[in-house]
């Protein structure tokens, strides 16, 4: 089957899928209790109070001012929280056409998401500033993210769109007891919507310039009156992409995906309940590579002038590179999560996982169309988790969460690699496969041990192994194993002088395990390891809730310390290697990030709500000795500014409805500041002292990002039981350009990522 057939077959089906369900939606449903119900959110579909110790799958607020979020495996309002935790309503996603986690980028204090071109949907989250931006499987995400429950095991998949968000929240700094597994800046955790047991859902279609459609629907229905019901979901979505090839005269990256899926919800009795979802994500599409070489890098020697020295700012929408660059991209998984309410105080917990990817990547790194670099990659990445989790309400004074964990992943890649003349013509091809497994028990209580005095302590304890195998055949065939053992402990204290007001302080470490060179080309880097890493945070906040809760306002100050950091670096290789460069990974630094973050929700009267947020960072290496990428000679980065680390992220927004003679009108809108940060740490070639240089390179670095997005919807009233709705949408009006990111290969080339140009479209909809 070719590519372009298959991207057909994608489309073909999942239009069929919206057909369907849009058919379905058609039908009468006799015998309805609530038809005007449709998916869940967090205020819907309750759960126990905040005052349980067991965690509920869709926590409800007991007070319209409340939002109740589960970031400590607890139902808890943010205001009893004692740790820096954002919850992001699916409303707010939805205004502006939403869908992938990036779009909270910058809206959440010190958080930033930038897309990285070397994988599908693939992500660089950095939390506080706390960031590992490959996409390589070898390497595990210094960020985690978490869907209903699982942990993403990959920075490839983190973009792929999310239509069906029913609660998402943002957990800043290690979340090393409770969320575990190298979580060591934060957590991204996603629930989606549950099925409610009643007929109902909601069809959608959005239409926008750069070619882009999106069909997407929801199907809730009983299967079994109270005892088994089901949600089928599908999105389907393909856009031309913003990028314009001029040696192939033709748009870029021409995407199209699907995510197609149902969840079954099994009711037996009052404390018990299992939710199975299983689903599939397809994507189908090329990569983009613009060239952002200069003078000085080799690739310049063989490519056309005008494809070097360009103002990658703004020229990078314009591509040239000359082959087809196709990708494909499929990732099945199953989650099961199944609660029991053994007692009103004691709740059992355990919830499986299973994720499998396959994909192939053509990509065309140079950027120019020149045949200089260019690689075929054929990966196989598969993720299995079990978890098992107590939450246990001793009495009235403490509670605790405890648990057991496993983790086990695999990945398999395939690489050959086209090599153009000046670099020897060869065409070196790699195999490279790695397996991971990882054990942890952890333990989190809560102790009130005063009438407005907490305590709270935990720990985990984490086991990592992994075995890794590296092949080049003619060259080497080599394989090592390492194992590591670390134990992350928590500790927090919060007071409660009244009930609008808390105070918290809290110690935590993060940890993030060792691992293998997956792109080393070497026998030497294939056989080393490099340690864990690991992040002591110390935070002291503030929580105050005013006028009747219509106002809340969030302060806190942390300090981050980075011991053993592991660094990516991208080097020439040494003589007598099978290939020109490679990626390594070593623990080369240590570093010191501290800020300062606030965050406001203001209900000013029914119907109109005001948000806001600052963040601060200042960040330092404190060491960080290394090699010279070129001449392998020592040299001292310690001058050189962390990637990912802007020094101040801004956000404000707000939201209007009220009822017209047109129906209910919502106005929303919110504006994001993002100052300039470097993507990359690679020194700057007019470093007065190569051996200790004091900048990184200014292709590295973005432009501040100012990003306006609003968006008009309409709900017209039809008196029926069909509840139609229309969104009007644009995204970046004041169509703000420049890098997100820049992979930069010392003396050879550079090639970096473009942000979303000014987007606009329309939805339409109903609910029934």
């Amino acid at each position: 089957m070719t590519l372009k057939k298959a991207m057909g077959d994608v489309r073909v089906a999942s239009l069929l899928g919206v057909g369907a369900l849009a058919l379905i939606a058609a039908m009468p449903a006799a015998g309805q209790s609530n038809p005007n119900q449709t998916t869940d959110t967090p205020s819907e579909n309750a759960a126990p109070s905040a005052d349980a110790a067991a965690v509920p799958s869709q926590p409800q607020a007991s007070d319209p001012g409340d939002i109740v979020v589960t970031a400590r495996q607890r139902s808890e309002t943010i205001a009893t929280t004692p740790l820096s935790v954002t919850a992001v309503t699916p409303a707010q996603l939805e205004a502006v056409n939403a869908i992938t986690i990036q779009d909270v980028s910058g809206a959440i204090p010190n958080m930033v998401i930038s897309q990285v071109g070397a994988g599908p949907s693939a992500a660089a989250i950095s939390i506080r500033g706390v960031v590992f931006a490959d996409i390589e499987k070898s390497f595990d995400p210094a960020v985690g993210v978490l869907v209903d429950g699982i942990f993403v095991g990959t920075n490839t998949g983190q973009l792929l769109d999310f239509f069906d968000i029913g609660s998402l929240e943002v957990l800043r700094g290690p979340q090393g007891t409770l969320f575990g597994r190298n979580t060591i800046g934060g957590v991204v955790n996603i629930r989606r919507s549950r099925p409610t047991g009643e007929f109902g859902g909601k069809i959608e279609a959005v239409m926008g310039n750069y070619g882009l459609f999106q069909g997407r629907g929801i199907v809730n229905a009983p299967i079994i009156p109270d005892l088994l019901a089901v949600k089928l979901f599908l999105q389907y979505s393909e856009t031309n992409g913003y990028y314009r090839n001029v040696t192939r005269n033709i748009d870029e990256p021409r995407t199209r995906s699907s995510n197609f899926g149902a969840a079954f919800l099994f009711t037996p009795s009052a404390d018990f309940e299992a939710l199975l979802t299983v689903e599939k994500q397809v994507q189908r599409g090329h990569t983009v590579n613009p060239s952002g070489s200069t003078t000085g890098d080799l690739v310049c020697l063989v490519a056309p002038r005008n494809q070097c020295n360009r103002d990658a700012q703004d020229d990078l929408y314009t591509t040239f590179t000359q082959f087809d660059n196709p990708t494909r991209y499929d990732s099945p998984a199953a989650t099961l999560e199944m609660n029991w309410d053994v007692s009103d105080n004691i709740k059992l917990t355990s919830i499986t996982g299973y994720r499998k990817n396959t994909e192939i990547f053509f990509q065309d790194f140079d950027g120019t169309s020149a045949a200089f670099y260019e690689t075929i990659r054929d990966q196989f990445y598969r993720q299995f988790s079990q978890e098992f989790r107590a939450s246990v309400k001793v009495n009235d004074s403490i509670d605790f969460v405890s648990g057991l964990y496993y983790f086990d992943n695999k990945y398999r890649n395939f690489q050959r690699t086209f090599l153009g003349t000046i670099l020897g013509g060869g065409r070196p091809v790699q195999y490279a496969s790695q397996n991971a497994k990882s054990y942890a028990a952890y333990l989190d209580v809560n102790w009130a041990f005063a009438e407005q005095f907490r305590v709270t302590l935990g720990g985990r304890y984490t086991r990592d192994e992994k075995t890794f195998n590296n092949r080049f055949p003619g060259a080497f065939d080599v394989s090592a194993e390492d194992s590591w053992n670390k134990f992350t402990p928590k500790v927090s204290a919060d007071w409660r002088p009244s009930e609008q007001l808390m105070f918290y302080a809290s110690y935590s470490r993060g940890y993030r395990a060792g691992g293998f060179n997956g792109r080393a080309t070497s026998i030497s880097t294939s056989q080393q390891s490099y340690d864990p890493e690991t992040v002591d945070s110390y935070e002291a906040g503030l929580k105050l809730q005013l006028f009747d809760k219509r106002l809340s306002f969030n302060l806190a100050a942390f300090q981050t310390k980075y011991d053993d950091k592991q660094e990516s670096l991208i080097r020439r290789t040494p003589p007598g290697s099978p290939n020109t460069n490679e990626t390594i990974v070593s623990n080369v630094a240590s570093a010191k990030i501290k800020g300062i973050e606030a965050d406001f929700l203001a209900r000013i009267f029914p119907g109109f709500s005001l948000n806001g947020s600052v963040g601060f960072l200042e960040s330092n290496y404190d060491s960080f000795l290394t090699l010279n990428p070129l001449t392998l000679a020592p040299v001292d980065l310690s001058g050189l500014s962390l990637t990912y680390n802007p020094s101040f992220t801004g956000a404000i927004g707000g939201s209007w409805s009220a009822d017209t003679l047109v129906g209910q009108v919502t106005i929303s809108s919110n504006y994001r500041h993002i100052s300039r940060y470097f993507t990359a740490i690679t020194p700057d070639p007019s470093n007065a002292n190569p051996a200790a240089p004091t900048l990184n390179s200014i292709a590295g670095r973005t432009r501040p990002l100012d990003q306006w997005d609003l968006s008009v919807s309409v709900e017209p009233d039809t008196g029926t039981d069909l509840k139609p709705h229309f969104n009007v949408f644009m995204r970046n009006i004041l169509d703000k350009r420049g890098i997100s990111g820049n992979t930069i290969v010392p003396g050879l080339f550079k090639s970096p990522t473009a942000r979303e140009p000014r987007t606009y479209g329309i939805e339409v909809g109903f609910a029934f």
